[in-house]
């Protein structure tokens, strides 16, 4: 693995020095509550030590609190969990998880999702921003350029607060994040029609993003065309929203926006904004920096970069490797 991948792994990766993440060995599986976590742990992950840093760090907490499920924690054991994190990226990332796990037991209808873990969200200071920005550049052009990357914990969160119910344009949220978590950049997103969707044996498996400034590669906003392949989580929530909303729907009409403005107009790029933010408010993250449109896009990216390399990561956001490496701050 090269430097620049274990930069990109740093940039999406929380660390809690006093939790590492459990051993694959270790995990405890059963046919009750622990299974659940962990399958729906690893459905909405991309890689495995988001999953091990997830189980590790809930396992520590009921440990340590003395129960046995987090439908037993109060909301002082909570506090007092999160708080004992010794770097404010360890708070966040023991509350993101503790969130991440409550959201699965709502969503199987063991927990209230108004449950009380949300009543730390007010007193967690935000952490600084992961991008190049942070570095202190003096250059606007540069500033403009460099981006607020989501982490992978935010991402796991995100995916685990949509709601995937049978209501009149319920998928609509997560197929709008699942086109970031594919890649798929702010401009790019409206313009994803249902015949730039890719099936097989009936499940969206892949989709085209038109690129952005393509007349310009000299632009660092410059994205090439591109297929970019869907995870087991995107594809699902594709295929939903596709089951739901294409029937009604011409194959020529926006996946995500149904509007009638340009697909390439700012009402049309604000309408994703909002889809998303319905997600970000779900999963308490509407004051993160990173878990933006644009920050899911990018952490895409870098996560790519880290686990598959540069090549891959240029394919997944299409533009040159040196733009990629800027916007990213690891350059």
């Amino acid at each position: 693995m090269t430097q620049i991948s274990l930069d990109a792994i740093k940039l999406v990766t929380r660390h809690d020095p006093d939790i590492p993440p459990m051993r694959r060995a270790d995990v405890q599986r059963d046919d009750g509550e622990r299974g659940l976590i962990a399958d729906q742990l690893a459905l909405t992950a991309r890689d495995a030590n988001t999953v091990l840093q997830a189980f590790a760090i809930h396992e520590t907490f009921l440990k340590k609190s003395g129960i046995t499920t987090l439908l037993d924690a109060d909301p002082q054991q909570v506090t007092d969990f999160v708080f004992a994190g010794t770097t404010q990226e360890a708070q966040h990332l023991r509350r993101n998880v503790l969130l991440t796990v409550q959201r699965i037991l709502a969503a199987s209808g063991r927990m209230d999702a108004t449950h009380v873990l949300e009543t730390i969200q007010p007193a967690l200071d935000p952490v600084p921003a992961r991008s190049a920005a942070r570095r202190g550049s003096g250059n606007a052009a540069d500033r403009e350029a460099q981006v607020v990357v989501a982490t992978s914990d935010e991402v796991h969160l995100l995916r685990n607060s949509v709601k995937f119910g049978r209501g009149r344009d319920e998928h609509r949220p997560g197929a709008a994040l699942a086109i970031a978590t594919a890649g798929g950049c702010p401009p790019e997103a409206p313009g994803v029609c249902w015949h730039h969707l890719h099936h097989s044996e009936g499940r969206c498996i892949a989709l085209d993003l038109a690129g952005n400034h393509r007349d310009d590669p000299a632009n660092m906003r410059f994205q090439a065309a591109r297929t970019v392949q869907l995870d087991p989580w995107e594809s699902r929530a594709m295929t939903l929203w596709h089951g739901e909303a294409h029937p009604r729907q011409g194959s020529k009409r926006s996946v995500t926006y149904t509007a009638h403005s340009s697909l390439t107009s700012v009402t049309a790029v604000n309408s994703i904004a909002r889809a998303i933010n319905v997600v970000r408010e779900a999963a308490a993250l509407e004051h993160s920096p990173g878990a933006t449109p644009a920050g899911v896009a990018y952490w895409s990216a870098a996560h790519t970069l880290g686990y598959h390399g540069l090549d891959a990561a240029v394919a997944r956001h299409g533009s040159s490797r040196g733009a990629l490496l800027h916007k990213l701050g690891l350059d």
